[in-house]
């Protein structure tokens, strides 16, 4: 269920030497509407079509020698995937 001010935070953690990894990363990830809050730390509204979006991109860096963490709150319990 989607929830009025939920966030799922993702952090991609991506080789220095992948720079081509990194911006077509970041590429996806403003097309999808995020936000680069930091280096390395990416927000954007929850909903189910977005964690959709993001467990795929996790499978993606994990395939290219990368990996991440993202975050999704769900009814006052945070969860916690590293792929």
């Amino acid at each position: 269920m989607d929830g009025v001010g939920n966030w799922l935070l993702f952090m991609p953690q991506i080789s220095v030497a992948s720079s081509k990894l990194r911006v077509m990363l970041g590429r996806r990830l403003q097309g999808i509407g995020a936000l680069q809050a930091q280096t390395n730390l990416w927000l954007l509204p929850y909903s189910a079509e977005h964690e959709k979006v993001i467990t795929n991109m996790l499978a993606d860096l994990k395939e290219q020698g990368g990996a991440a963490f993202f975050f999704a709150p769900r009814l006052g319990v945070t969860r916690c995937s590293n792929r």
